[in-house]
């Protein structure tokens, strides 16, 4: 009777364990995912103006990384997304903007998106 309670408690231990343990395995490489983060990256690239297309298209891009990201992958994922996206937005919705202003705020979504690429392009493949 004892070594049926010692299993069942090893059994127990190791199903919970195995639980947490997903929390530290990498996630697997999403081909999807990175193709959406390189198309933002090369249009976050094309220039330094607040040119109007472009501010559209890398919104674009932006909400459909964070749209991808609620469904699939992790809330810290998600956030990254949903930081990368107030920033196209804000760009995308400034009236006049100066030079200068577009110069940064596309250097830093650039930066953003790049480091995540950087991150998740090191995945298991």
């Amino acid at each position: 009777m004892k070594n049926k309670i010692m299993g069942f408690l090893f059994v127990a231990i190791m199903v919970s364990g195995c639980a947490n343990f997903r929390d530290y395995v990498p996630e697997d490489f999403d081909g999807n995912e990175y193709m959406k983060l390189a198309e933002l990256s090369v249009v976050a690239d094309l220039s330094e103006t607040c040119n109007g297309m472009e501010m559209t298209s890398m919104r674009f891009y932006s909400a459909v990384l964070m749209k991808y990201s609620e469904g699939t992958l992790k809330e810290n994922i998600a956030d990254i997304y949903a930081g990368i996206h107030a920033l196209t937005v804000e760009i995308s919705e400034r009236e006049n903007p100066s030079p200068a202003y577009c110069k940064i705020k596309r250097g830093n979504i650039s930066k953003l998106v790049d480091e995540a690429m950087d991150t998740f392009g090191d995945r298991k493949k």
